[in-house]
């Protein structure tokens, strides 16, 4: 369920509940038109494998899991998504029951990765460049890595915006075989593939 910007502002004023409103921005337009994009563009890369284990780093409530679920099914042998607020599996588990996601509670900094084919994160913006890469060095060496970040510097979570797309690419050390931009009304949404 896609929730819009008005019914957005609507809850906004009637509570102060900060799990309630994080559990309706994760639906929000945006969130799903980003993630969305993701899952159609990366299909050349992720596609090529008939069966694969994916990890999400700062999966939130699960939305990107889900929809990798939809497009891919049982083609996805492990689905794992984490993050490190405890709550976000608890509340993922129920708004997803049926998806086969497995939920961990984990910091991108103790969760390993190497047992993964697909490495994704929509979430680069809110970790600093030397933990990301820290995390991603920890890969197998032919693991495909699909991340996100942005220039959407107002919001006080995101501690690592990026200007440009370059100045994306040139901070994750890893070789990029594809580079992207999606323009959004507050921002823009960069993204890139690697190995």
């Amino acid at each position: 369920m896609i929730m819009s910007d008005h019914l957005l502002k609507i809850i906004d004023n009637i509570t102060n509940d900060n799990t309630v409103k994080s559990i309706i921005n994760s639906e929000n337009a945006n969130q799903h038109t980003c993630k969305d994009w993701l899952v159609e563009q990366t299909e050349n890369y992720i596609s090529i494998k008939n069966n694969f284990s994916l990890c999400i780093a700062g999966g939130w409530y699960g939305l990107l899991a889900h929809k990798f679920r939809q497009k891919y099914g049982a083609r996805i042998t492990k689905l794992t998504t984490f993050d490190r607020d405890k709550q976000c599996g608890v509340i993922g588990e129920q708004i997803y029951p049926n998806d086969k996601i497995n939920f961990e509670w984990q910091s991108i900094e103790n969760f390993d990765p190497v047992d993964y084919d697909i490495i994704v994160s929509t979430s680069c913006e809110h970790w600093n460049d030397n933990v990301l890469n820290s995390f991603l060095s920890k890969k197998q060496v032919n693991t495909v890595v699909v991340l996100q970040s942005n220039n959407y510097f107002s919001r006080p979570d995101h501690v690592n915006c990026k200007n440009n797309l370059q100045d994306f690419e040139n901070s994750i050390n890893l070789s990029i075989l594809d580079s992207q931009e999606l323009h959004r009304e507050d921002y823009t949404r960069y993204m890139i593939v690697a190995k």
